[in-house]
């Protein structure tokens, strides 16, 4: 008779993955369910193509193939393609910011000197070279698991059937104590019986045997009849060996993924930043309103002129003469050659 059997040995412990802006390296694994009927599987066939080997014997040995893991190496770990999920409100701008989507911000007004009028230039875009932001994504990490396929024979002996011949019931014969007369011809006969009594192996006996009284002798029993044993044969499990010959070496990859493990982007690209609902960036401080006198060539004094977007009606000397100060106060030193008359 021979038994195949299939037993898995890890004795492996899983480590959580807690990685901190970085992607993760995977602990030691344990094989999944479909793994370990690859590994199962694999020794299960390498025991199949020993069957020569193992039919060279009589059959009466039992062998198990036990898998065995010897070894695990991870693979390069990489993301998820599509797994990434920004968090929210973590993006911040890097690099150069530009402003864009401009307007000017309230009314003109003077700096200190100048013969020109200012305007606070507000902006709906600020526009980032490159940004940085968390986010959590999966990770795929493919382990190669080596193991080897332990082959273990287990004898068994065989015990054949055994017979157990009967016996009849086993005594002697002397002569009867109620007996009266020729004592010495009663001894005989009982010796004659006697002399007839069954033996080993086959133990014959005569018909009359163990009947008493028999003639002037009566039977004294020393052991009762027993009937005949039939034993079948039987096998018992000996000892244990190693088939070290037999071992095989394979190999199997498992992939495993960690998913929302959080990280840290810090090249995030171009990123174009909105500023608080119902306000504006502060791009800049730009003249909004210029009076030249160049635009009456070679004369003075000029003409007002909107600049850098301003659509407002205050580029007027009356507003000049009463704009408030963003810097400076109405001491500041200026000719004013250029401003118009009001």
């Amino acid at each position: 008779m021979k038994t195949l059997k299939y037993l898995v040995s890890a004795a492996m412990v899983v480590t959580s993955v807690s990685p901190a802006f970085v992607a993760p390296a995977f602990a030691t694994i344990v094989p999944s369910g479909t793994t370990t009927g690859t590994m199962n599987s694999a020794c299960a066939t390498d025991l199949g193509a020993n069957a020569g080997v193992l039919l060279n014997f009589d059959g009466s040995h039992a062998f198990t193939t036990e898998v065995v893991e010897i070894g695990q190496v991870d693979g390069p770990t990489t993301e998820v393609s599509g797994s990434r999920v920004e968090t929210p409100g973590s993006r911040i701008g890097t690099g150069t910011a530009t402003y864009s989507g401009l307007s000017i911000v309230g009314d003109p007004y003077r700096v200190g000197g100048s013969v020109n009028m200012f305007g606070q230039q507000g902006a709906r875009y600020k526009n980032w070279s490159n940004s940085e932001y968390d986010f959590t994504a999966d990770y795929s990490t493919t382990t190669t698991i080596s193991y080897e396929c332990h082959v273990t024979e287990q004898k068994e002996v065989y015990h054949p059937a055994v017979h157990i011949p009967g016996h009849p019931v086993l005594g002697y014969y002397v002569v009867n104590p109620d007996f009266n007369g020729n004592e010495e011809a009663a001894q005989n006969s009982c010796n004659a019986f006697n002399a007839l009594a069954p033996v080993a192996p086959n133990y014959a006996a005569p018909g009359f045997w163990g009947f008493s009284p028999h003639g002037n002798c009566v039977f004294v029993q020393t052991e009762a009849a027993q009937d005949p044993v039939d034993e079948p044969a039987y096998w018992t499990l000996g000892d244990l060996v190693e088939r070290t010959d037999l071992t095989t070496a394979h190999t199997v990859d498992e992939t495993n993924i960690a998913e929302d493990v959080p990280g840290h982007e810090v090249n995030g690209g171009p990123w174009t930043q909105l500023p608080p609902p119902g306000t504006l960036w502060n791009a800049a401080q730009v003249v909004i309103c210029i009076s030249p006198s160049k635009t009456v060539k070679g004369g003075t004094p000029g003409a007002w002129a909107n600049h850098n977007g301003y659509l407002g009606s205050k580029c007027t000397t009356s507003w000049f003469n009463v704009a408030p100060w963003g810097a400076g106060t109405s001491t500041s030193n200026g000719t004013y050659i250029s401003v118009p008359g009001a």
